[in-house]
């Protein structure tokens, strides 16, 4: 019987090559783009180690430079291990409040 919150190990989805994904939530708005590529590449090297894919999804705001997407988006281009996606929030959604939790929700 498991102790844990989280489900048995066998039971637990997995890719088809029996590899486990890791989705990766990573909210960006005017971070340098070199803070950010560092992590990606820890989390390539993470992957790589343990056999497992990594899906790093950016939640943005929509006035999030292009530079910034463009820079990370290119970093995981290089990488074997990782796969990205990104969204951009727009601004002014009525009753909503600007942060990290409403890109993720978008």
């Amino acid at each position: 019987k498991c102790a844990c919150f989280l489900p048995c190990q066998s039971k637990m989805p997995s890719s088809p090559n029996n590899k486990f994904i890791h989705l990766i939530l990573l909210a960006v708005c005017k971070e340098d783009p070199m803070i950010i590529v560092p992590l990606l590449n820890s989390l390539e090297r993470s992957a790589k180690i343990a056999q497992s894919d990594v899906i790093v999804l950016v939640a943005a705001e929509q006035c999030t430079p292009d530079i910034i997407i463009s820079t990370i988006t290119e970093a995981v281009a290089k990488m074997s291990s990782v796969r990205i996606i990104v969204v951009r929030h727009p601004p002014g959604v009525p009753n909503e409040v600007a942060g990290a939790g409403t890109n993720y929700n978008w």
